[in-house]
């Protein structure tokens, strides 16, 4: 799944059903984190309409993206 959606080949709604539990859904978010420039106005989009369809909390969602910075 993962490997589709860096080959552009994933749509958002593929992703979201691949998510079968809250972990699973949270390292989505996170691994998407790693490969999309959050700077970036239409990526920063995506990873927003991510969060929403997979029903993440905002505050998971702030500590993933910090993860992600402290990590980059």
């Amino acid at each position: 799944m993962m490997h589709a959606e860096l080959q552009g080949q994933a749509n958002l709604a593929d992703i979201v059903a691949a998510a079968d539990s809250s972990e699973t859904a949270a390292e989505i978010y996170l691994a998407s984190l790693f490969i999309i420039d959050a700077q970036d106005a239409a990526e920063r989009t995506y990873l927003d309409n991510l969060a929403t369809a997979l029903r993440l909390d905002p505050a998971l969602v702030s500590q993933s993206e910090a993860k992600a910075g402290a990590a980059a």
